[in-house]
């Protein structure tokens, strides 16, 4: 009798054994599913990112913006004004979602893409970004002063 129950534990503790083998091979498969889409996701936010940067109307504001470099704010037309604003509006809009998010490399990959055009931008909107700055808040387009300053430094250190 003592043979049979020691025959009945040496099969339930491989039975257990097995178990836990069974759920460390299905915690390994979800662990590289939840992998998965976190790259996926990165990859659509990166996406979406682009996008917006992008669209046809914000590369005509930057261009627009780019060409003003040499205008004095005042000899600006009422459209150039709206283009640069858009412009800058962007680029805040870009370095607040880049600022707060946790997509490792984003703003590498953004800066390092578009950091020339970023910084002609910033040069371009000097006057206007310190007439809106006085006549709205000390803070206005921040984010687009700290994307600035992350180009800077990838300039600098070949990353930001």
């Amino acid at each position: 009798m003592t043979e049979l129950i020691n025959l009945a534990q040496i099969i339930t503790s491989i039975a257990i054994v097995l178990t836990f083998i069974v759920y460390w091979r299905q915690l390994v498969a979800l662990q590289a599913q939840v992998a998965a889409a976190r790259d996926a996701s990165r990859t659509q936010n990166l996406i979406a990112i682009f996008d917006y940067i992008q669209r046809p109307a914000h590369i005509e504001a930057r261009h627009t913006l780019i060409g003003l470099r040499d205008k004095r704010l005042s000899k600006w037309r009422d459209k150039e004004r709206l283009d640069a604003e858009r412009a800058c509006s962007a680029w805040d809009a870009i370095g607040v979602l880049l600022r707060n998010t946790t997509i490792s490399g984003a703003t590498e990959l953004v800066v390092s893409t578009w950091g020339p055009s970023i910084s002609k931008c910033y040069d371009a909107a000097q006057e206007l970004m310190k007439e809106l700055r006085s006549s709205r808040a000390s803070d206005y387009w921040d984010e687009f002063e700290w994307l600035v300053q992350k180009c800077k430094n990838y300039d600098n250190n070949g990353k930001s």
